[in-house]
């Protein structure tokens, strides 16, 4: 996939609690796809289940964005020996749903 390639966002269902908020499935951005072509839709989907599982409740981020939202934030999150970032809100109008919105691999130590 290049920048000039348009793909919709990827849907999972699951059903996880997160923030006192039932989770019934996300919505996965496919813009990681340029730069992390490594990474698959399923791979970040059980990532974010299993992560929000363990991390019931986050406080949101600052976020600069657009659009006035709760965003959230996983840094540098160890999973399978390695560490991710995940950014992440609950889709416009709708606490049930999540929008996944980046992840990669944190380079960083």
């Amino acid at each position: 996939m290049n920048k000039n390639e348009v793909e919709n966002p990827q849907w999972f269902s699951c059903r996880l609690t997160f923030n006192q908020k039932e989770i019934v499935g996300m919505f996965i951005e496919p813009h990681f796809k340029i730069a992390h072509p490594e990474f698959t839709y399923e791979f970040i989907a059980k990532f974010v289940i299993e992560s929000l599982t363990e991390e019931k409740n986050l406080e949101p981020i600052k976020w600069h964005g657009a659009h006035k939202r709760d965003v959230f934030a996983l840094i540098k999150y160890p999973y399978q020996g390695k560490k991710y970032n995940l950014i992440f809100w609950f889709e416009n109008d709708n606490p049930n749903i999540l929008w996944i919105k980046n992840f990669h691999q944190n380079s960083n130590k």
